[in-house]
């Protein structure tokens, strides 16, 4: 697990891209009276997702789809599920597919077609080694990011972390690696953009 510092300074370009676009959200000018909000949202979404080093897995792609429900105009309930295939650092020859299902509440800033908002959730990852044994863990999901919204289509950028309470894999002196016994505290991140339908 890293020291509390290494975690301080590897969150400073999500909380920078998080309060960027909060900033422009709120200086973008737009008028209340353009906003339409429509009940149901199917998106595709895709990015880049980087990994506490106790998981032993590269910076890696992910893909993923999430549907969502409007709850008045300023929140949506979200399901969202991703996955990502990384390499792993001690054996780059060997893969990790990593299956990420959350549950996600989305609290737009303002009642416009361009707006930040945050999200905050929880759910679960199960990570699934080539040369280990697979592991899951529950997450709790922090993040911030930015909506446009065009008719009935809209696109976002955001920024989110992951906490969650795994068990580290041990590679030396064990061939194949194992896992340990006691669970440790990571923290996962990512950048993610997509584009979604309104019904």
């Amino acid at each position: 697990m890293h020291p509390l510092g290494n975690h301080f300074m590897r969150s400073l370009p999500l909380g920078a891209f998080v309060a960027a676009v909060g900033l422009a959200g709120f200086l973008w000018p737009a008028s209340a009276d353009a906003y339409q909000r429509h009940p149901l949202i199917v998106a595709v979404t895709g990015g880049a997702c980087s990994f506490d080093d106790d998981r032993g897995l590269r910076d890696e792609a992910t893909v993923g789809a999430r549907t969502g429900v409007g709850i008045g105009d300023f929140v949506t309930l979200w399901t969202d599920l991703s996955y990502s295939n990384p390499l792993q650092k001690a054996q780059p020859s060997a893969t990790a597919d990593v299956y990420a299902l959350r549950m996600m509440v989305q609290i737009d800033a303002v009642r416009t077609p361009f707006a930040p908002y945050a999200i905050v959730g929880g759910g679960g990852v199960l990570y699934s080694f080539d040369n280990a044994v697979s592991n899951a863990a529950g997450v709790l999901v922090l993040g911030g990011g930015l909506r446009y919204r065009f008719g009935r289509a809209v696109l976002f950028a955001e920024g989110r972390g992951e906490m969650s309470r795994v068990r580290a894999i041990e590679t030396f002196p064990f061939d194949p690696p194992v896992l340990a016994p006691e669970r440790t505290t990571t923290w996962n991140e990512s950048l993610v953009g997509g584009f979604g339908v309104e019904f």
